[in-house]
């Protein structure tokens, strides 16, 4: 008889097979089961197939930072026009996750004007300001950033370089700094899960775990 394939067995042996023999099953009729513990599948599939189970539970509370008004390019997109300088009024989308306060609250809504914790040496509220006020921002390898360096000096823009532009990048340097702050300014109580960064109402780039 082939071996059965199981992690536990909980087949009522005695009344099923007899009288246990030299480490197997015994049945009345002389056949001989073995039973074996092959695992069915491996650690990886057990855990993809029963993520959302094992994942444990939490709260999430999400808040929309707008009013923004900022001017980029993108220079590697040689071929569209979005190699040129364009602008928007962005806004971005903050997805906070974990347990709650003793106000019964994930992340207090008004947090990033309350906050202790500070982003590059500025509260939140103020480093939002700093990098998505009327800003230019330009990507620190873009070829031409001498000249937009330049007319930050002539005072023309507020120039802010950071490593790439574009939705997606902008999505992914917001998460980065917003995830490092609320977890500092909560004890890792709460942590940034995704950010949606949104050029108008028709665009969007999400980043996340």
């Amino acid at each position: 008889m082939e071996n059965f394939k199981a992690y536990n067995c909980t087949l009522p042996y005695e009344d099923y097979c007899g009288s246990k023999k030299n480490n197997s099953w015994e049945a009345d009729t002389g056949y001989t089961m073995t039973f074996t513990t092959k695992p069915i599948m491996t650690n990886e599939e057990f855990n993809e197939r029963f993520e959302d189970t094992l994942r444990p539970k939490s709260y999430r509370s999400t808040k929309v930072f707008d009013g923004f008004s900022t001017v980029f390019r993108q220079h590697k997109a040689e071929d569209t026009h979005c190699r040129f300088l364009h602008g928007y009024g962005i806004s971005f989308k903050v997805t906070f996750e974990g347990d709650l306060d003793e106000r019964n609250w994930v992340w207090d809504f008004g947090g990033m004007k309350r906050a202790r914790t500070q982003i590059d040496g500025m509260s939140p509220k103020a480093w939002m300001d700093y990098m998505f006020d009327h800003t230019t921002i330009i990507a620190e390898d873009d070829p031409m950033l001498f000249w937009f360096k330049s007319q930050e000096v002539a005072g023309i823009i507020q120039l802010r370089v950071i490593p790439a532009t574009g939705a997606e990048r902008f999505a992914e340097f917001i998460f980065n700094k917003l995830n490092a702050f609320v977890k500092e300014e909560t004890e890792n109580r709460v942590r940034v899960t995704q950010v949606e960064f949104r050029e108008h109402g028709k665009n969007s780039a999400i980043y996340g775990e």
